[in-house]
């Protein structure tokens, strides 16, 4: 007897392993684009600090970065640093709005914000230079990437960086 179509009990067949096939796919699937938007997001950061660095050299006045209410995870604002010049806001350069999915943590000297002085060096504490890092952590408090800033406001980006043990994210917890 010859047939020209599909059986039910084949078709059965076909839909179960592409079923198997699509159960195995969709998590590895889902943590490539975590990976993705946690790159998307470190690029993010590094070109709003270069920009912040070169609007402070060329207006010769300090910008800060600064986190949102939530932290860096929620987002960052660039604004020119008008401490005790005048009593109104600072115009607004630039703002960023994550929605608090990817995490982000500074270390000590960049917990809140970072300046950058009219040279382009940071200007932390006392107007010392203080060198930050931020930790980009994924959903099991890992840090997948950290951002370097060291003290006269270069940047470098670590993406080979993962810590299992006590890192900056669950620090950042306690």
């Amino acid at each position: 007897m010859n047939s020209k179509g599909v059986t039910l009990v084949e078709l059965m067949v076909a839909l179960a392993v592409f079923a198997i096939l699509v159960a195995v796919a969709v998590p590895a699937f889902r943590s490539l684009l975590q990976e993705q938007r946690r790159q998307v997001i470190v690029n993010e950061l590094v070109a709003t600090l270069k920009m912040a660095r070169t609007e402070a050299v060329s207006r010769h006045t300090p910008i800060v970065v600064r986190a949102s209410g939530e932290g860096w995870s929620g987002g960052w604002v660039v604004m020119p640093d008008m401490r005790g010049l005048y009593g109104g806001t600072p115009p607004v350069l630039r703002k960023y709005v994550l929605d608090g999915t990817i995490r982000i943590e500074g270390n000590h000297w960049v917990r809140k914000e970072v300046r950058f002085n009219s040279l382009g060096a940071v200007a932390g504490v006392g107007g010392a230079g203080n060198p930050g890092t931020f930790y980009v952590c994924d959903a099991n408090d890992k840090a997948r990437a950290r951002l370097i800033i060291s003290w006269v406001g270069r940047l470098r980006v670590d993406k080979s960086y993962v810590r299992n043990r006590d890192d900056e994210c669950r620090k950042s917890l306690r």
